[in-house]
């Protein structure tokens, strides 16, 4: 396929994502997962600024769209400069937002995934900070899924790794929380 064929058949996907049609929608997203899974793909994603396309699904109608939004970018974030590069996109800040938003657990379990993965690289922690993550990371330690409870506190521990994050969850009244997850079995 030549260099101009390949160009327009990309920027056919990325207006895919923006489609009124969620079956257009659907199959453009997926081909981002596809291409994410690949060096060279999360190379294109990135140098062509497609994050914040990607991220807009964040909002999408279809969960199943929403799903393959957050993969693809779990994906991009297999390897550290990809997820340098999703940070530096501010995603963190999305995905903090998405936090109080998203009514689907399953989703919120992807949502907190790929936070902690934001949050191993260098720039993440510290662009949380500039975030309510902390508060809404408290606020899921007392939620009834154990799933949601033991991802809100892997962050935390993220975030509480190194200086300023750790005085942050100390003072974000995170100690005693994290605490009473010790006496709960399932966490």
């Amino acid at each position: 396929m030549s260099g101009l064929h390949a160009e327009q058949m990309m920027n056919e996907v990325r207006r895919g994502i923006q489609d009124e049609n969620d079956q257009i929608r659907d199959l453009s997203i997926e081909v981002y997962v596809q291409i994410a899974k690949f060096k060279n793909g999360r190379e294109f994603i990135l140098n062509n600024g497609i994050v914040l396309d990607i991220a807009q699904l964040f909002d999408d109608k279809i969960e199943s769209i929403r799903e393959k939004a957050y993969v693809s970018l779990w994906y991009l974030s297999d390897e550290r400069s990809g997820c340098e590069g999703v940070v530096e996109e501010g995603a963190i800040e999305i995905l903090v937002d998405k936090l109080l938003s998203e009514k689907s657990e399953k989703i919120l379990i992807l949502t907190m995934s790929l936070i902690k993965s934001l949050l191993k690289v260098t720039r993440g922690p510290i662009r949380s900070l500039t975030t309510p993550l902390i508060s809404r990371l408290k606020n899921f330690l007392v939620n009834p899924s154990t799933q949601l409870k033991k991802l809100a506190a892997e962050n935390l521990a993220e975030m509480a790794f190194s200086y300023p994050g750790k005085e942050k969850v100390i003072e974000g009244g995170c100690v005693s929380p994290l605490a009473n997850l010790m006496e709960d079995e399932d966490t």
